[in-house]
Order: C-alpha cells, then sequence, then structure tokens
C-alpha cells in the first residue's frame, strides 16, 4: 500500500493580498468617477436643453413685447392730445373727434402674458441646479422682472382702467355709445351727437383727471415693454453664443 505525502501550497505572502485590497479598490474608485462624469455629461446635457427650451420661450416673449410696444405707441398718440381736447369741451363744447379717439384708446389695455413654460419647469423641478450658476442667475433675474412688472400691472394699470371706465358710466351718454360705430382703433358717432351728457365742469375734470392719469401708465407700460424686450434679446444672444444655438 502507497502512502502518498501531502501536498502543500506555499502561503501567499502578506503582499499578495495587500495588492489585490489596492486594484480592488482601485477598480471600485475607477467606476465610481466614471458614474460621476457619466451622470455629469447627462445632467450637462439635460440644463443644455433647458436652455434651448428657455431660448425658445425668449423668441416668443420677444414677438410679444414687439406687439405690445405697437399697441401701446398707437395708445399714446391718441392720449397726447387729451388736454386740447379738453379745452374743447370745455371752450366750445366740441368733443367727438378729439374724444372718439381718446375713448377708443383707453377702453382697455392688451394683456400680457409670458412664454414661461420652462421657466416653471426649472422653478418647479429643480432644474436650476443644471445650468451655472451665473446662467441660472440670469435666468432668475429675468423672472423677477416679470413678476415685477405684473405686479406693476395689476395694482396700478388695472386700477386706472377701472377708475377710468367707472368715470366714462357717470358722464357719457349710453344710447349715444350704442349707436357708435366701432372698428378697429376708431369709433365714430351719429352727426349731432352728444356722447359727453353734463355739463358739469367738475365731473369734466375729473374724467380728464383719469385720463390723464392713465396715459401716465401708457408711457410706462410702453417703456416697460422695451426694456423687457432688450433683456430678452440680451439673454437670446449671451445663451446662443455662449452655447452655441442657432438662432
Amino acid at each position: 500500500m502507497e502512502v502518498h505525502a501531502h501536498t502543500h501550497t506555499p502561503r501567499k505572502k502578506w503582499t499578495h493580498y495587500f495588492w489585490e485590497f489596492l486594484m480592488l479598490f482601485l477598480a471600485v474608485i475607477a467606476g465610481f468617477y466614471a458614474e460621476n462624469i457619466r451622470e455629469h455629461k447627462v445632467e450637462h446635457r439635460r440644463g443644455k436643453e433647458y436652455l434651448r427650451s428657455f431660448l425658445a420661450d425668449l423668441k416668443t416673449d420677444t414677438a410679444t413685447y414687439n406687439w405690445l410696444v405697437q399697441e401701446y405707441d398707437w395708445k399714446m398718440r391718441m392720449l397726447k392730445d387729451n388736454h386740447a381736447c379738453f379745452l374743447l369741451i370745455r371752450d366750445h363744447g366740441e368733443y367727438n373727434q378729439c374724444f372718439s379717439n381718446i375713448l377708443v384708446s383707453s377702453i382697455g389695455f392688451p394683456d400680457f402674458i409670458s412664454a414661461d413654460r420652462t421657466l416653471q419647469q426649472l422653478k418647479s423641478s429643480g432644474a436650476l441646479r443644471l445650468i451655472a450658476k451665473q446662467d441660472a442667475d440670469s435666468i432668475t433675474a429675468y423672472d423677477a422682472e416679470i413678476r415685477e412688472f405684473l405686479q406693476g400691472e395689476r395694482t396700478g394699470v388695472q386700477e386706472a382702467q377701472s377708475i377710468l371706465r367707472s368715470v366714462y358710466a357717470d358722464v357719457l351718454d349710453y344710447d349715444v355709445l350704442y349707436k357708435s360705430v366701432l372698428q378697429p382703433r376708431e369709433m365714430t358717432f351719429a352727426p349731432g351727437s352728444r356722447l359727453i351728457r353734463t355739463s358739469d365742469q367738475g365731473k369734466i375734470d375729473r374724467m380728464f383727471i383719469a385720463i390723464t392719469r392713465y396715459e401716465q401708465l401708457v408711457i410706462g407700460q410702453y417703456e416697460n415693454f422695451q426694456h423687457l424686450n432688450k433683456r430678452a434679446i440680451s439673454l437670446i444672444n449671451y445663451f446662443s453664443t455662449k452655447y452655441h444655438f442657432k438662432n
């Protein structure tokens, strides 16, 4: 009967285990950094897509601003002669031609609706963190300007418009107004009609005070829309240049 000697494998040195551990550690670290780089690229791409979408909204806003600037320019031209019209009414009782321009340009104002779809997504989802701080600050500053403008519109222009409508209801003859012909930017009355039904100079004074206040706010709106348009164009040029977006 043969007796086989047991074969003994040499024990590994501690340095072998150290190098195995080190290689495993480096592999884990490399995987961690690779995943971080991948996530960073994904987030950078998502941030760039948000900026591209924001740029499209800005272009929509500039089209709106240009239209509103034209509308308020027309209002200013119609309202600029309100004092001369006041003197005609006070001194001669003549009003139809001059007052029709004032009336048709002051019975309402165009609403401003910002294309804020991307802005709302950025704020609600916390996606502003995906965008460089300087760029995110520019976006939030633009948003703040719009919100400040809308607040002023609600508290200023809408209030002035309500006061003016109330004054008109107290001074104007509804039957004559009803029978007038209203066309875009033009209102005509039947010959010999008297739209202003009161001879109370105090009421007429209050009406033209309200008209003057409305005119001042119209000028303010005109300047605000010009400013916002310049801000939007500046942001379009900035992001288009920095991220090589095609206009």
